[in-house]
Formats: structure tokens, sequence, C-alpha cells
């Protein structure tokens, strides 16, 4: 099995800065020497404190090289530090850790073994060097460090200083001081759009491609999160806080929330799924029955594609139909006005209350699997699991992103949007490996 990245959800940052802002209980000093544009903001306050909360199963993208930085650059009691996740490019990702000069002990000496080249500027130096971690670019000036992977984001810190022109890209987020200062971290909104959207949960490595991608974390400003874990402990989740929710998810307000109805497909079959709570009807020969929510599952197949099936969630349908039908004759209509709806593909049957329509029945048969009452030893496992995502979760929510783990004692994580009126807030979770 190719290797999954275990993530973490998010926006886009920013803030305001208040002239009666002081350094002791606020991280926004610390965004003078930020690069522009974050999509994550963590401040961090305590080393211990946050490798234990920001590990290698996390709801942020690629917390393991956060944790790579830290460790980088330790901090000394009392002082802190702020890390920013920024996208370079067409997409890829990189952490930023941004330190006062005085908040750690590090000495250039620290990488003289490693033969770093060093690039001069008018008030500082760029660092970059190799070791068994990759490659590292350190911006140091005479107040700051910063470190990254990328020289690109230590370039723009050094240019940021230079120009003593730092926070400008977070000018517009009126509560990202109070929001910094809570703890846990923060997404930001850019513009109003989510880069974030295309991030987590990830899939080997990129976003999930599934078709309402663009709908994950479309909330404006920024949004402070919450870590825990599950009272079993078989669960990190993050929680952000209310915030007015997009008009661009306005359906959910007339969408009741509901528990995940896609969770009896939380097999070793299943890589990926996406679900949305929706109100609506189909037809099929003359017979019209309620449809509560559809979705989009992605199957393990024989070869790389897989096989990818569209499904409706319907109680009480009242049809039964076992074996691969024509569709011809079944109307789903677009009940959310999507540009590209939910298709009904060639083919269909009924597995317990869903409706599920493919394209290649060979590969749906191959792929196909269902928690079902009555399981053997491998599905009761899987139920199990299942059981665990479900408890992680809000209890009832309108749409829902869920893909596979590398682990298979702690396959899934997931994001949850629940919509309350004109407010709405998100929630992330990933299960953890059995100590």
């Amino acid at each position: 099995m190719k290797k999954r990245v275990t993530p973490c959800i998010l926006f886009l940052i920013g803030f305001w800065i208040s002239t009666s802002c002081q350094e002791d209980s606020t991280q926004i000093d610390l965004l003078q020497a930020t690069p522009v544009n974050a999509l994550i903001l963590i401040p961090v306050e305590n080393d211990k404190t946050f490798q234990s909360e920001i590990a290698t199963y996390s709801p942020v993208p690629h917390a393991s090289k956060a944790v790579d930085l830290v460790e980088r650059l330790p901090l000394k009691e009392g002082k802190k530090g702020l890390l920013s996740l920024h996208r370079v490019g067409t997409g890829t990702l990189f952490w930023v850790y941004a330190v006062k000069r005085n908040a750690t002990d590090w000495q250039a000496a620290t990488i003289s073994s490693f033969e770093p080249k060093r690039r001069a500027y008018s008030k500082g130096s760029i660092w970059e060097w190799e070791d068994e971690a990759g490659s590292w670019a350190l911006s140091e000036t005479g107040e700051w460090l910063v470190l990254s992977h990328s020289d690109i984001l230590a370039a723009e810190a050094i240019r940021q200083l230079e120009e003593e022109n730092g926070n400008t890209s977070y000018a517009n987020y009126a509560s990202l001081n109070d929001q910094l200062a809570e703890g846990g971290f923060v997404t930001l909104n850019l513009d109003n759009e989510s880069p974030l959207h295309v991030t987590w949960p990830l899939w080997e490595d990129v976003g999930l491609p599934d078709d309402m991608r663009t709908w994950r974390y479309l909330q404006p400003g920024s949004l402070h999160w919450t870590l825990k874990e599950t009272a079993d402990h078989t669960a990190k989740i993050a929680v952000s806080t209310p915030q007015f929710r997009s008009e661009k998810l306005a359906f959910a307000d007339s969408t009741s929330a509901r528990v995940f109805p896609g969770w009896r497909w939380l097999t070793p079959s299943l890589e990926w799924t996406q679900w949305t709570a929706v109100d609506g009807r189909m037809e099929f020969n003359g017979r019209s029955f309620a449809i509560q929510a559809q979705g989009v599952c992605k199957f393990k197949g024989r070869d790389a594609l897989g096989s990818l099936l569209s499904m409706r969630y319907a109680p009480n349908h009242g049809l039964k139909i076992t074996h691969w039908t024509s569709t011809q004759g079944l109307e789903a209509h677009n009940e959310l006005g999507l540009n590209k709806p939910l298709s009904v593909h060639t083919y269909f049957k009924t597995v317990g209350d869903y409706l599920v329509a493919c394209r290649d029945t060979f590969q749906a048969n191959q792929s196909l699997a269902y928690l079902s009452d009555s399981r053997n030893m491998e599905e009761e496992k899987a139920y199990g699991h299942s059981v665990q995502y479900l408890r992680s979760q809000p209890h009832e929510a309108q749409i829902w992103w869920v893909c596979r783990q590398d682990n298979p004692d702690a396959p899934w994580a997931g994001l949850t949007y629940r919509a309350d009126g004109e407010k709405a807030y998100w929630s992330a979770s990933v299960l953890l490996p059995k100590s």
C-alpha cells in the first residue's frame, strides 16, 4: 500500500495589529517575520507540549515536518515561536518557524558540520544546508531566526524584515490577535478562497479528487481551532469556533444535520469518500422516493483506477434491485445546484438503504463492500474502526470527507461541516494507532 500522509485541516489566517498589543500576551509581533498569506498559524510556547499535540498523527497537514522545525530551534523557557503553513508555486506546502533571536540558543556552529552555504543581505543572512531530514533554509538577522525547508520563504522573510512591512497580509483579520492568544491553531481565508481545500484530508500527498472539495474550509475571516482527544484516546480531534457560514454553503440552512450516512462503507476496500446531506427525490419507472444524502466512494480495484461509485441514502425506499440494472428511467435531480451534479452512472442496484451506481459492474463487484449486520472477523474489525471514527466527529452534520490512513489499526481521517442557523463550524479528526 502506498503511504498516505495523515493530516488535518484548515483555513487561511489573518490579523489586525492593535497599538496596545504586547508580546507577553500575543503572538502578533512574530508575524513581522512570517511570510505573507499563511494558510495555518500555530503559536508555540512549549516545545514538549507542542510535540505532544501536533504529532505525526495530527489534523494539520505535514505535521511531522512542523515538529522538525521546532526541534531545530528549541525555545528558552517562557519564550515563544510561531509556525505558519504556506503554499509555494502551484500547490507545494511548506512550514515556516519564526522566533526572536533571544528566544533560542541556536548558533551557526550548530550546522557547521553540514557545510552550509551563506547568502548575505543588508539586514542579515540566509543559511542553506542539508541533513538526514532534507534541505533547510534559515533567515538570520540581529533580532530574528526564520527556519523553513523552502529557500523562497526564507528569502521572503528577509525581504519583509528589510522593508519593515511584515504583517501586511494579515491586516484584515479582525479576530486574529485573540485567536492566536488562545493557543491551538488558526486557519485563514485568503481573498474569499480556501487554498487548504485541496490539501486535507490528504490522499497520497495530494488532496482528495472529489467534486465537492471547493466547499472545504469555506468561511469568512480566520478560524481558531481547539485540539483534543476522545475520552478513550482512539482519535485526535480539532474543532473550529463557530463562525458565520459561507454563502456558498447556504443550502445547509434548509438541510437538517444528520448522522454520517456513509459509515457502512468504511471497509478495508474503501480509499476515500465524500457525502452531503440533502433532501431530495429520485424517480424510477414511475415511482418516487425520498433521498436524505448523496455521496461518492472510491474503492480499491485490480488496477490503479479502482471503482468510483455514486450513492444515494434513501431509507425506506421500498426498492429491491439485487443485480445491476440500467439507469435508463432513473432520474436524480440536482437539488444543490451543482455545476457537476452527482452522476447516476450507467448501472445501479440497491444495497440496504442505499442506491449505488457505477460505470463498470465487473470492477464494482470485485471491490464493493458494505458493513452489514452479519459480519465475519475481518468485517467486525472494520466495523469497530468505523464506529470509532463516527464517535470522533459531531453526532450530526451536513458534509463529510473521509480518507484512509496508512496504518491499518487507525485507518480513517476526515473533515466534517456542521451548520446551525447563520453560523457553522468544522471538525477534523484522525484515528490514532493503539500504543
